[in-house]
Order: structure tokens, then C-alpha cells, then sequence
């Protein structure tokens, strides 16, 4: 009602979080607790760029999805706990990567953002990336990296090279989100 649009993606992104149901995303509650349609309420109160980003937004699933209002840490978490990039609701509809790479073309993507994070994400395993990979597919690249320097152990002259291409070549082509 007082045209907060940074509190409006919050209260969403939280409501999200939460596990609400994204069909109820929509209901808020007026001063006199009666249950409304939020876009409903922007476009009464002449709030066009609520009404606008509402309607940007309707199908966002995720909390992934809310890569403008999300702090880094938690997008961290959450694609550590697997976190969907290609979450949708259907076909041609926003993903967490899709809305990453469009916050990248505008110049709102910098190192160490949200959208960055899930740009990072999207790439294939390797050192860099390995702290946004899912938790199991992490302790499997542990696992696989001890499998590889127990092989390059065994063939000493070659240890360096052979674990090089263990973990630039192999390890990617076996690790996946």
C-alpha cells in the first residue's frame, strides 16, 4: 500500500523461503486483517513498478529465483543444499540461471553476487566451483580426489600430471549438480 518495493521482493523472497505455496504468494493481509490480492492492492494505489515486478514474478518456485533481494550467503546455502538451477514452472519460464544470466547482460551481476553465484554454479566442476556444488557431490569429489592421488601415488614420475588431468579432465566429467 505505501509503494515499498525492496520490502515487497523481501516479503516475498521470505515467503518463498518458507516453503509457502507459491499460489498464495499473492495474499497479504490489509491493516484491517483481511486477506488481499497484492497485486490487486499495487494497481489501486497507482504502484506500477510493484505491480509490474508481481507480475515478473509469478511464476518464480524458488528462492533461488529472488537473485536481486537474495544475500549471497544464503544463495551459497542454498545451492549447497541443491537448489535447482533450471527450476520452472514450464517451458520458456524463468529459472534461477535464466534470470542470472539477464541480471549479468544488465551489468548487476558482479563477482561474488547472487546472480554471479549461479552463473558460477552453472559451470562444470572444478576447484573454483566446488564450494557451490551440491553437499553429496562435494563429498564425492573428495572421495574421487582421493581415489586419484592414491592412483598418482602409485606411479610416482608422473604424479603431478596424472593429477592434473584426475582433476581437471576426469573429475568434471563425473561430478555434476
Amino acid at each position: 500500500m505505501n509503494g515499498q518495493l525492496r520490502c515487497c521482493m523481501l516479503l516475498k523472497f521470505y515467503a518463498c523461503l518458507a516453503n509457502a505455496d507459491a499460489s498464495d504468494l499473492a495474499d497479504v493481509m490489509d491493516a484491517a486483517g483481511d486477506s488481499c490480492d497484492a497485486l490487486a492492492l499495487a494497481v489501486e494505489h497507482a504502484h506500477q513498478d510493484i505491480a509490474a515486478w508481481l507480475l515478473q514474478s509469478v511464476d518464480w518456485i524458488t528462492p533461488l529465483h529472488y537473485l536481486s533481494v537474495a544475500r549471497p550467503q544464503r544463495v551459497k546455502q542454498l545451492l549447497r543444499d541443491g537448489a535447482g538451477l533450471h527450476a520452472t514452472l514450464g517451458v520458456g519460464r524463468s529459472t534461477p540461471l535464466t534470470i542470472a544470466r539477464q541480471l549479468h547482460d544488465k551489468g548487476q551481476a558482479p563477482t561474488g553476487s547472487a546472480a554471479w553465484l549461479v552463473l558460477s554454479a552453472a559451470q562444470p566442476w572444478s576447484r573454483a566451483t566446488h564450494e557451490l556444488f551440491p553437499n553429496e557431490t562435494r563429498r564425492r569429489a573428495a572421495e574421487l580426489c582421493h581415489v586419484g592421488s592414491l592412483l598418482a601415488y602409485r606411479f610416482s614420475p608422473l604424479q603431478g600430471a596424472l593429477l592434473d588431468v584426475w582433476t581437471e579432465v576426469l573429475l568434471p566429467l563425473a561430478l555434476f549438480r
